[in-house]
């Protein structure tokens, strides 16, 4: 049986950081694309927009960021050490946001780099 080559590329992937023509490349080159700190490493929960959206769907601002990075395709890693927040990060299978509010999630990027930025290597 011939699987192929799988590859994949992880990068940082939240509202505020969208690299979606990155995305476009990894998808039509048969690469899955991974995205980590989906949470912004916490920014994105104090955000007025994501905290309205938790409210809307009744759920916490993280599921709402992880559910908005699964609906965009994105293969998701969030991390946590603590067993209960472990536990409400694999909770967002029950419920999908709207496209408007996917569209208000797209919109948020402004190119914030919270971990490695690559755009500074010499």
């Amino acid at each position: 049986m011939n699987w192929g080559l799988l590859l994949d590329f992880e990068v940082e992937y939240h509202p505020f950081q969208r690299p979606q023509e990155l995305v476009d490349y990894c998808r039509s080159h048969g690469i899955v694309f991974e995205g980590y700190c989906p949470l912004a490493k916490g920014h994105a929960l104090s955000h007025p927009d994501i905290i309205k959206m938790a409210e809307k769907y009744n759920c916490s601002p993280s599921q709402i960021c992880i559910r908005w990075s699964i609906q965009n395709g994105v293969v998701t890693i969030p991390k946590s050490t603590k067993k209960e927040r472990i536990w409400e990060n694999c909770q967002v299978f029950h419920f999908s946001l709207t496209e408007d509010d996917v569209t208000v999630l797209n919109g948020m990027h402004d190119d914030l780099h919270l971990s490695w930025d690559p755009t500074n290597i010499d």
